[in-house]
Formats: structure tokens, sequence, C-alpha cells
């Protein structure tokens, strides 16, 4: 048995892992129309909550959702699908926190100095200096 596999034992018995709110499923599952919808009128988030707790959806901890849990629930579902949507349309793209391989050197970018030799290194003679320090004068 591997290392870790009884950490995600212990992981999968944990009452503190919650799984998604009935509400941000049904938001999910029923995106599209749900914006079709909200977007010919402006939503009354209070009632729409009192309607959403009156079918039986709930928030993460299994209460009835009030409204503003249901718009930020909203905000995450939207977030969610525009991004998951995005990434099917470029498979290629990679995840923006993907986008560099941490072992390959950082190129520098605009404005940024060039890296510096080690100091072990001989400087190369030929070479101008890139900054020339000089004593400053009194005003």
């Amino acid at each position: 048995m591997k290392r870790g596999n009884g950490i995600l034992e212990a992981i999968d018995k944990l009452d503190s892992l919650r799984v998604r709110s009935g509400l941000a499923i049904w938001m999910k599952d029923n995106h599209d129309a749900f914006a079709d919808r909200l977007s010919k009128k402006l939503p009354d988030w209070v009632v729409l909550a009192k309607l959403f707790g009156d079918a039986g959806l709930t928030d993460r901890y299994g209460h009835p959702p009030k409204a503003e849990t249901a718009r930020k629930t909203w905000q995450r579902v939207r977030k969610e699908v525009k991004d998951a949507r995005a990434n099917e349309s470029a498979p290629g793209a990679l995840p923006s926190a993907a986008k560099r391989d941490p072992d390959q050197p950082r190129s520098p970018s605009v404005g940024e100095p060039p890296p510096v030799a080690p100091a072990d290194e001989e400087p190369a003679d030929d070479l101008s200096p890139r900054f020339t320090f000089r004593p400053s004068k009194p005003r």
C-alpha cells in the first residue's frame, strides 16, 4: 500500500469536506436556460432565493439559500462555466497558473535588467559597464 492512500482514505471519511450545494448543482445543470432568463429581466435575488428554497434547493450547509448566497453562487457558477468553456475551446491552452515551466529559466521582461553573472566568474573586459556610479553633488 502506498503512503498517500491512507491519507486519502482519511480525507474521504472527514465530514469537513462538503459537497457542492444543491443550488450550485442546479445552477450549473441549467446554466444556459437560467442565464437566458436573467438576461431578459433584472433578477430579484430575494424572490429567487425564496423560490429556490421552496423548490428544495439548499446551500452547502443544507439551509435554504439567502438572497446573497444565491447571487454569489450564481456568480461562481457563471465563472466556472465560462472557464470550462474557454478550456474546451482552446485545447492547447494552458491554465494561467501552469503557463511557465518552473524548471525553465525565466526570460527577462521589458524593463528588467539582464541576469547578473555569478561572482566567481571574471567579467568580460570587452563589455562596457551597465551602470556608472559617481558621487553625488550637493545642491
